[in-house]
């Protein structure tokens, strides 16, 4: 991974709201689990529903309707995934079970499709406080999935407007987890 900005995540509400307000524009905060990065993450703009995000340093991330559809920049990236599914199921905060398929680069720049069956179901009420210390009620939505051997576990806290305002999700084994939060 690049250099990251750490902003967001250190300082008090008071802090991340000081210096978020300098900043225009639509904003996201990003925490690469694995290795304790975090930055801040800048609406890029949208295609076909599907938003990009940019970290400072250039490293993207993109979402539909809050869930990971792809990453760049990040070493081991997420070439693609089908998450309309998912999507769907987290936005209304309802249960069910769906296909996605989760596309890496192997070692000769072949894309290669890694197909998993996920089960999706609400996990109860949650009140999510945001970095800038606004209070947001959702409910916490699991999905656990299986592709191969391997296990996936995502997680999604999803406001009253059906909009995912927090967000654990799975990128790929070297990558991680990572943990989206929305700042404004």
């Amino acid at each position: 991974a690049g250099a990251h900005t750490s902003v967001v995540t250190g300082g008090t509400p008071e802090q991340v709201r000081q210096v978020i307000a300098q900043v225009p524009g639509r904003l996201s905060s990003l925490i690469m689990l694995r290795n304790n990065e975090s930055a801040v993450l800048l609406y890029a703009g949208t295609n076909h529903g599907h938003e990009r995000w940019a970290t400072p340093s250039g490293q993207t991330v993109t979402l539909r309707d809050g869930v990971v559809t792809a990453t760049r920049g990040f070493n081991f990236d997420l070439m693609s995934s089908s998450v309309e599914g998912t999507a769907k199921l987290v936005r209304r905060r309802a249960s069910g079970n769906v296909n996605r398929i989760y596309r890496y680069l192997d070692g000769e720049d072949n894309e290669v499709d890694y197909p998993a069956r996920c089960s999706i179901a609400p996990q109860g009420a949650e009140t999510v406080v945001l970095p800038t210390g606004a209070r947001v009620s959702t409910t916490k939505m699991g999905e656990s999935c299986v592709a191969g051997e391997r296990q996936i576990r995502n997680t999604y806290w999803v406001a009253g407007s059906g909009e995912v305002v927090k967000s654990r999700q799975w990128v790929s084994a070297e990558v991680g987890e990572t943990v989206i939060q929305k700042l404004r």
